[in-house]
């Protein structure tokens, strides 16, 4: 940083401590209590980070230190953070489960070689497929980049196009392919686990809950529907949760009335309560179970603890991981060049069940309270069908025409569905009697 960069930072900081000085001045002369712990904040902030940037042993970037305070300040729990505009953009892809790109999956480390791609993506319209190995992205030799930096690039701007050098695995030829950059969903809603002899027992497990989740999952409820099952099982299993308003849809596809769930405030004058809408239910009287396990939070929670607590179906398995507090994102934009924005994340209410149940468990608060979710019928599994039991949800993502070429490359069998778990509520279903773990 130059000299004329660090007497910039200099004096723009202290003109925010003036400036916010007279904010808390006039807010004093209108009436409100003024705090002078504004002015002492700000000044020992300005004079540590000087400090800092004149004093340590090494050259240091002044925005690091800032971005590694506001770290500081907001983690207050798990689940408020601070990201830094690179945080920031992979934290929208994370939480929308979408992103603007091409459509196609490549190994986290070595050639960047397309494993599958996306089914109906700019990438597979484009002629791309399994196997084709990338050599250079807009002229760029990948060799001279990090994977990181190289699948970045990839990406880019919805609408825009990106020239990607292949080596086509079929014929061994390099090409040049331009292809023009999309919004990229990735899919939250799978089914066909395992197979029910008689065709009466619905499966449907939902990975996340992400904007397009209750569209995936209605097309493939509908088409159960139409198979007339009889009942259904619900996997909720491994799901971290995602956005709420996919999950309070999901958790109304199955109740026609009464409370979905409630939300409460620092300032009870905030709390309020959604309830649900007759016309978005679509199955009111299937039977139906609910799998869950330790790794079940969040959004997965209120869709399991509303169908818990109105008896719409039972929950089978372990209990649940317990979060379930409301997270207030606020985009900062920068006025930079490159026009970077920030994102705070914070905590500012938590959700409780239509009981009024407590789903949070690691909020600091006067008396602890245990979270999560109980099990109506507690089975564990064992390790080993833990492993098996993640290792087909992995491979069940890969859209199943490239499944088989994905397998054979890594040299990887489908395993064999050993889950005791799903066992359980399949004979909850058809009226048998479960031996539970006590």
């Amino acid at each position: 940083m130059s000299q004329r960069d660090r007497t910039a930072l200099y004096v723009t900081l202290p003109l925010s401590a003036a400036m916010l000085g007279a904010a808390v001045f006039v807010s004093y002369a209108g009436g409100m209590r003024r705090d002078d712990r504004a002015y002492q904040q700000i000044d020992i902030f300005t004079r540590t980070l000087n400090l800092v940037e004149q004093q340590y042993v090494e050259e240091v970037d002044s925005w690091e230190i800032v971005y590694d305070a506001l770290e500081g300040l907001v983690e207050r729990d798990p689940y408020s953070r601070f990201y830094d505009p690179s945080g920031a953009q992979r934290f929208n892809e994370d939480t929308h489960r979408e992103y603007y790109g091409v459509g196609m999956v490549v190994p986290r480390e070595g050639p960047l070689r397309i494993e599958y791609l996306m089914e109906d993506s700019p990438a597979e319209k484009a002629g791309l497929m399994p196997g084709d190995e990338i050599l250079a992205v807009d002229g760029v030799n990948v060799e001279d980049l990090p994977e990181q930096d190289a699948t970045a690039a990839i990406k880019g701007p919805l609408g825009t196009q990106v020239e990607m050098t292949i080596k086509v695995a079929a014929s061994g030829q390099v090409r040049d392919f331009q292809v023009r950059r999309d919004k990229i969903a990735q899919r939250t809603v799978f089914r066909d686990h395992f197979q029910d002899p008689e065709g009466k027992i619905g499966y449907i497990r939902i990975e996340g809950f992400g904007e397009n989740t209750a569209k995936e999952f209605d097309e493939i409820l509908k088409d159960l529907l139409r198979k007339d099952i009889e009942s259904l099982v619900l996997d909720l299993r491994y799901n971290q949760g995602g956005l709420v308003p996919s999950c309070r849809l999901i958790a109304n596809r199955f109740l026609d009335e009464g409370i979905l769930f409630g939300v409460r405030h620092r300032n009870s004058e905030n709390d309020r309560s959604y309830t649900a809408d007759p016309r978005e239910c679509m199955a009111p009287d299937l039977p139906m179970v609910v799998l869950i396990n330790e790794d079940t939070a969040s959004a997965a929670e209120i869709v399991a603890g509303a169908l818990q607590d109105h008896k719409r179906g039972l929950l089978v398995g372990t209990r649940s991981y317990g979060k379930g507090v409301v997270q207030s994102i606020y985009p900062i934009p920068l006025d930079n060049e490159n026009h970077d924005t920030v994102v705070v994340k914070i905590t500012t209410g938590e959700y409780l069940t239509p009981a009024g149940r407590i789903i949070e468990k690691q909020v600091k608060r006067k008396t602890p309270v245990r979270g999560g979710l109980d099990p109506d019928v507690k089975i564990e599994l064992p390790k080993e069908q833990r492993s098996n039991l993640l290792e087909r949800m992995s491979l069940i993502r890969v859209p199943a025409k490239y499944r088989d070429e994905y397998l054979a490359y890594h040299e990887r069998v489908m395993p064999k569905r050993t889950d005791r778990q799903l066992d359980a509520a399949l004979k909850v279903l058809r009226g048998e009697t479960v031996a539970q773990d006590l």
